[in-house]
């Protein structure tokens, strides 16, 4: 029987030079800031399907407080300003709730090489709006799960 794909990964990369994102992220919340920074891409990096479900309150307390380190209302406005300034997918987030890096998947292209599928924001339609949606189980902190919809979208053939 084979091994399932990993979904989640291992280690991420980072910088030792300062991007703009962190320094935006300095100038506006200080250490705080960048460390959630930090904090958020790790999160996301092993999290099953690379994508984070905030749309409950208790998982939105959770994920703030215990993994990110900080409040609700002070992880909303970073949040707010990461889908402002485009390091998050803002439709994902204003929308749903849902945290999409795709500078993440991108900074990671290596290992999509070797995995076959590179992973792709579900609640991104494929141009001709034909969406159908199916229930994803995501994990949550304190190994706990949750159920969210996600939007398949079909791929085309090549011939």
């Amino acid at each position: 029987m084979a091994r399932q794909p990993k979904t989640t990964l291992d280690y991420i990369t980072i910088d030792c030079v300062d991007k703009t994102t962190l320094k935006r992220l300095h100038r506006k919340f200080k250490a705080p800031g960048r460390l959630f920074w930090y904090e958020l891409l790790r999160l996301l990096g092993r999290s099953d399907g690379y994508l984070i479900d905030l749309s409950n309150d208790w998982s939105l307390e959770d994920v703030l407080e215990e993994e990110l380190f900080v409040s609700k209302e002070l992880g909303i406005e970073i949040l707010d300003a990461l889908s402002d300034w485009g390091n998050i997918d803002s439709d994902t987030w204003k929308t749903h709730k849902i945290i999409w890096c795709q500078g993440l998947i991108d900074r990671h292209s290596d290992l999509w090489r070797k995995r076959k599928k590179t992973p792709s924001n579900p609640f991104k339609s494929n141009g001709n709006n034909t969406t159908t949606v199916q229930k994803h189980t995501t994990a949550v902190p304190n190994n706990t799960t949750t159920d969210i919809k996600v939007a398949v979208i079909p791929q085309s053939k090549v011939k």
